[in-house]
């Protein structure tokens, strides 16, 4: 009776053992996966053809030291008007009431970075689905999805969907 006893008491051990091993496996694997970047996060940057649609008509050619001119750091004189279909990764909504499009433009110049360049987008000219019109929009504009949008927003340190609004161009 001895010998039932003590392997009841060593399958009891083995299975807390196995369960343990795969509760702390499982963690492992979740903080490993966290540290891994998602393939999307550099395709998240609109391409350069749209960046030029915000800045002045001065050329955006750099210099030897790789510093950007002075027509890239310039402010954009206007908003932006993405193309219909494109997606928006909007950072901050600022209503045209109580702001004008030089706050707005200020705003988009002091939160952008040479990765990820934020523009203005006008809600009254541009229809984004499920957006507010009599606002200036700011985020990123020339996504190709959803994905694309959220993946602008982790690129800028946001939560898709609670700190950064994802709204397809209608």
């Amino acid at each position: 009776m001895d010998q039932q006893g003590s392997t009841g008491i060593g399958n009891r051990r083995f299975a807390l053992g196995t369960v343990a091993g795969v509760v702390v496996g499982g963690l492992l694997m979740v903080g490993a996966l966290n540290l891994v970047q998602p393939r999307t996060a550099n395709t998240a940057v609109p391409s350069a053809s749209t960046s030029t649609a915000r800045t002045s008509a001065a050329p955006t050619s750099r210099g030897s030291t790789g510093s950007p001119t002075q027509a890239q750091s310039a402010s954009p004189t206007l908003p932006a008007t993405p193309a219909s279909g494109s997606w928006f990764a909007m950072v901050r909504w600022l209503d045209k009431s109580s702001h004008t499009l030089s706050e707005a433009l200020a705003y988009a110049a002091s939160r952008s970075s040479e990765t990820t360049p934020l523009v203005v987008v006008d809600t009254d000219l541009v229809k984004l689905r499920g957006g507010k019109t009599g606002q200036w929009a700011i985020g990123v504009v020339g996504l190709s999805s959803m994905n694309e949008a959220s993946a602008a927003c982790r690129v800028m340190g946001l939560t898709p969907g609670t700190q950064c609004g994802r709204f397809e161009v209608v």
